[in-house]
Parts: C-alpha cells; sequence; structure tokens
C-alpha cells in the first residue's frame, strides 16, 4: 500500500512511538502513515535498533537458571499447537470501497458513519488514553473552520485531498499540527476526502458560533 507520500513524521514523534510515549490514537496515526510510507518506515526501525542498542549497553541483571525439568516435561507433552491463522478484518458495508490502512481496520468493526454537519460525517473509533481518534469524511469542495489547537493533531488523509496555508496533503501524507499553528482547511474539489484525525485536546475556532457548538460535536 505503499505511497509516495510527502508530508512526513517529524523526528520528535518518530522518536517517542518508538520509545512507547505516545497515545494509542496517535500510534494509530503512525503505524498508518507508515503503510504508505516506505522513509517512515525506516525512521521507525532506525529509531526502534538505536533503542534496542541503548538497552543492550545498560547493565545485565542477573537472571536465574531455567527450570530444567519443567523444560522437558513441557517437551514429553509433544509439540505445541501451531498458531491460530487470523484472516484480515472484514470491512462494514459503511465503508465499502475503502482501502483502510492495516492498523486502522480493527477500529473500523461494528461502526458506521454518522454525520457531524452538512458535507461532514465522522466515526470516534475509541481508542484508549487522552488523545481521541476519529475518522472523518468531507465533502468536495466545502472549507472548514478557521481555528488553532490546545494540543498535538495529526491528519492523515486516506483518499482525496486538503489544502491549508501549510501545504496540499494527498492519500498517505500527515499533517502534523501544534499549538503554534493555525488553518483553514479546504478540500479538494474532486472527491469525498477522508482522513484519520487525532487530536489531544478540542480546537479553538475564530467564530463564536463554532465554539458555542463545541460541546455537542466533540471537536
Amino acid at each position: 500500500m505503499t505511497h509516495d507520500a510527502r508530508h512526513h513524521i517529524s523526528d520528535e514523534l518518530i522518536v517517542s512511538y518508538a520509545a512507547g510515549a505516545l497515545s494509542e490514537a496517535q500510534c494509530l496515526a503512525i503505524a498508518s502513515h507508515a503503510t504508505y510510507c516506505r522513509q517512515c518506515r525506516r525512521r521507525i526501525e532506525d529509531a526502534e535498533a538505536l533503542g534496542g542498542a541503548l538497552l543492550d549497553a545498560l547493565p545485565m541483571t542477573p537472571v536465574p537458571p531455567p527450570d530444567v525439568d519443567a523444560l522437558l516435561a513441557r517437551l514429553e507433552e509433544g509439540d505445541a499447537p501451531p498458531p491460530e491463522r487470523r484472516d484480515p478484518p472484514v470491512l462494514p458495508t459503511a465503508f465499502a470501497g475503502l482501502v483502510a490502512p492495516r492498523p486502522l481496520q480493527a477500529f473500523l468493526a461494528n461502526r458506521s458513519w454518522s454525520r457531524l454537519a452538512p458535507g461532514i460525517e465522522q466515526v470516534v473509533l475509541g481508542t484508549q488514553g487522552p488523545a481521541s481518534a476519529r475518522l472523518m469524511r468531507f465533502a468536495p469542495g466545502i472549507q472548514l473552520p478557521a481555528h488553532g489547537h490546545r494540543g498535538l493533531e495529526l491528519t492523515l488523509v486516506l483518499t482525496g485531498s486538503y489544502h491549508d496555508v501549510t501545504g496540499t496533503y494527498r492519500p498517505g501524507d500527515l499533517a502534523e499540527l501544534d499549538q503554534r499553528a493555525h488553518h483553514q482547511p479546504v478540500i479538494g474539489a474532486d472527491q469525498d476526502c477522508i482522513a484519520l484525525v487525532v487530536t489531544e485536546a478540542p480546537a479553538i475556532y475564530d467564530r463564536l458560533i463554532y465554539r458555542l457548538l463545541q460541546p455537542f460535536i466533540g471537536l
């Protein structure tokens, strides 16, 4: 499922991901982007290898010798059963035609789209931890409300495109914005844009009407 992604994961997030320091939702976005992007897969592998090398350099803790009798008893019981084969999950009909990254597929089971606003639908993915993950579908050509951020926002495009002051994002591209960013995404006119959106906190909308609606939409 590799694409030529033009927007990649920052070094800081790569290191945090390899160290296991990110939330489940953030890990989902990064792992999903890596299915599109060879470059970021290699960077993740390098960071994990470096972390492993650093662990190997730490002083070793003495390990008690194995229980030989217990090992022999297990061998006498016969070979272990083969690992259970797991087929890839079948996506619900609501997502028919969507080529979802493998890390995302399990989160779509038993879920469907819900209308958030005219031209906007969402699926709340139910990840654990402080950050939230949603699959969003935007109608072609719509302009989203201008807003800033209270925390990190990750947006991975799956289909279609959008653009803002930071550039144009197409399938496989990952946008990484923090509290310093302010933007107003505009969806490409040719087709729906489906994106995985991960946020640490609700956005800061410019217009009062959106701030009043925020408790009901959760974004």
